[in-house]
């Protein structure tokens, strides 16, 4: 009857051990596994709370923590992403990181020796790369011309991406950042071809075909 528990001497003999006692049911694997990964990220999610470098990570990105930027970025390659995931948080090879772990001399900006090397000098202000950064502007427009669309929006970061190749400045970290032919393709609007895999937060390597290269390389 349902509803209605077994006593011991109504049970199967399969489910006794040999001295009548119940015998313990073997755990799902499967059940273990996602429980895990909920108590994991349920600890990430805590720690990145009380982390110093979420707010800085929420002016470029207010629904931080979430799956968000790993959907828009799960058809790159693994350089590409991880190069906006580290410009995201700032740990990447600029003057103002390489000082404070004391990998630099200097935490000013190596090229124009005038300001501290940041995310923002490097994208939006170093006169080095004025020549780069024109071709940036008129791209993207006044409007749209800050950090939170080049980090945070599909076609800013399709388009800063096509800057920082031009600029060739993290090339011996990442090699030729240029966005390939598939990527630029997903962001032009084809979301719709891809299903991104929004169980994780970081990003993952995705093999890409050899492509041809279609921007320019500017001298700096």
């Amino acid at each position: 009857m349902r509803g209605k528990s077994l006593g011991r001497h109504e049970l199967p003999k399969s489910l006794l051990t040999k001295h009548g006692e119940i015998k313990e049911l073997p755990h799902s694997k499967s059940a273990i596994k996602q429980t895990c990964y909920c108590r994991i990220k349920d600890e990430a999610m805590e720690i990145d709370k009380i982390s110093p470098r979420l707010t800085t990570l929420r002016t470029i990105d207010q629904s931080a923590p979430s799956n968000k930027f790993a959907a828009k970025i799960t058809s790159l390659p693994r350089k590409h992403s991880s190069l906006l995931f580290q410009l995201r948080m700032g740990h990447i090879a600029l003057n103002k990181h390489l000082h404070r772990i004391s990998k630099s001399q200097s935490a000013k900006c190596k090229n124009c020796n005038a300001h501290i090397e940041t995310v923002h000098h490097f994208l939006l202000v170093c006169p080095t790369f004025t020549r780069q950064r024109d071709a940036l502007h008129l791209e993207v427009g006044p409007r749209k011309y800050n950090i939170k669309h080049l980090l945070n929006n599909i076609q800013g970061m399709r388009v800063g991406l096509k800057y920082i190749a031009c600029t060739r400045h993290f090339e011996q970290t990442f090699g030729d950042v240029t966005s390939p032919p598939k990527a630029k393709e997903w962001m032009r609007g084809e979301q719709n071809k891809i299903k991104p895999n929004t169980t994780t937060c970081l990003p993952t390597g995705i093999t890409v075909p050899t492509h041809t290269r279609t921007i320019v390389e500017m001298p700096p």
